[in-house]
């Protein structure tokens, strides 16, 4: 289960300063998304919770993150919240987190967007 967040910021001339900030941004807002999905992702062993993680693709001209978890079943899980889940735990963990949670992860990428670009 796997869902991107991309922004648009055209990175061909920022120098190294403005893409350590950006990617430093975009880390951290990834990082916040997986620790607040970990609180509603299905836990049983742990084995879902622990193969959450990020992901960014770093080009010239683009940075991409993503956040996923890596088992066989949790593309299942996640589009099942019928499902009775133990503890408060629920389908839909990361694309409700997202939506919940999108004024905070935003914001770490304003803040970084200021400090790179000096705005």
């Amino acid at each position: 289960m796997r869902v991107n967040i991309t922004t648009s910021w055209d990175l061909t001339e920022a120098n190294a300063r403005q893409r350590r900030e950006a990617k430093r941004a975009l880390s951290d807002a990834l990082e916040f998304v997986l620790q607040e999905s970990n609180r509603k992702v299905p836990l049983d062993e742990g084995t879902l919770l622990r193969s959450g993680n990020v992901d960014i693709e770093d080009t010239r001209s683009k940075m991409t993150g993503s956040v996923f978890y890596d088992t066989p079943y949790a593309a299942k899980l996640h589009e099942h919240p019928e499902y009775n889940f133990q503890n408060h735990r629920e389908g839909k963990y990361l694309e409700k987190t997202i939506d919940e949670t999108k004024d905070e992860y935003k914001r770490y990428l304003v803040d970084a967007y200021r400090r790179a670009f000096g705005r």
